[in-house]
């Protein structure tokens, strides 16, 4: 397997891509300072004195204007100040059937602590805008974000919280959501969600409602992945760029890996999977995919598959039988 899809991360680490966004974020990264800074979060400020030229103080305007972009630099200079720098790739069928799931997650399973870029194959999950390549997602303690903003209750404040970026075409989906386990028995994202444009505001022909439904799917998708990576039927795969592995490309066609023809190092989730097996003899009830706990006192997720079956009802209020 041969993989050299473009990826965001390679633009905010000034490795690879569009030049003049690679710029546009050594920019953003040089005039937006982190106070109280860790891997777990940050609070933002605008550093002046390091806008020595009429190009970064304009770019600290760009980032006063929106909110929503200051974030997105945040998180992505989070991301990019980050020891690791995680970055996961999906195939296709585990992405198609990883973005179906809507059902209630248990979301008390979640990791603490996450940071990573979650990699979509092209042309495959979109919005309004495009096709979506990817986005990033962090889960931190509230307490190391500056949440003053938001109207977070006082139970909300002692949460862990979700956030998520992505940008199509010029477009950043953001959003932030506390995560009350104790109030949320599954995930909804309505109310969070919002966008800029880098360029003047888009003509967008779809109706609000469907442009809501369209930026909830990509979200859903993302933090499916991640809820996937607990999960105790996990395959993780650490393919490093070809130039550092000190092979040739057919010795690692022979080994059966990847050649990684990006600059950063990508973690191939599931290489194996090939999508679920439908039945044609199922009838009200479909094949599908669902996170479901495991293991000692139920202390552990993973993902089943629900095979194709008629579902049959005795009684009114008895329990169905599968």
């Amino acid at each position: 397997m041969r993989f050299s899809q473009p990826l965001h991360p390679e633009i905010v680490l000034n490795k690879r891509g569009d030049k003049i966004s690679r710029l546009m974020y050594q920019d953003w990264f040089e005039v937006i300072s982190m106070d109280g800074f860790s891997n777990e979060g940050c609070k933002f400020a605008f550093d002046y004195e390091k806008a020595t030229t009429p190009q970064l103080l304009e770019q600290i305007r760009y980032l006063q204007h929106d909110e929503i972009l200051s974030k997105h630099v945040c998180l992505t200079k989070i991301f990019a100040q980050s020891k690791e720098k995680k970055i996961f790739h999906f195939g296709k069928s585990l992405i198609q059937d990883l973005s179906k799931m809507d059902k209630d997650i248990p979301l008390d399973l979640l990791p603490n602590q996450f940071l990573g870029y979650i990699s979509f194959p092209p042309n495959l999950i979109a919005d309004e805008s495009g096709y979506c390549e990817g986005g990033y997602v962090g889960i931190f303690a509230s307490q190391t974000l500056d949440v003053s903003q938001f109207n977070f209750t006082e139970e909300e404040k002692a949460c862990r919280v979700l956030w998520m970026t992505y940008v199509v075409n010029g477009v950043i989906c953001s959003m932030l959501l506390p995560l009350v386990t104790t109030k949320m028995s599954g995930f909804r994202l309505e109310g969070y969600v919002h966008d800029y444009s880098f360029e003047s505001e888009l003509s967008v022909t779809v109706p609000p409602e469907t442009v809501q439904q369209l930026r909830n799917h990509v979200f859903r998708t993302l933090f499916n992945s991640v809820i996937f990576l607990s999960c105790k039927n996990a395959e993780l795969e650490l393919a490093k760029p070809s130039e550092q592995v000190g092979l040739s490309n057919k010795e690692i066609l022979r080994r059966g890996g990847v050649i990684n023809e990006c600059t950063l190092p990508v973690t191939f989730v599931n290489r194996g999977y090939h999508g679920l097996n439908y039945s044609k003899d199922s009838t009200h009830v479909r094949s599908h995919l669902r996170f479901q706990r495991c293991g000692p006192g139920y202390s552990q997720i993973e993902l089943v598959t629900v095979k194709a079956h008629e579902r049959h009802f005795e009684k009114k209020h008895e329990k169905n039988k599968d």
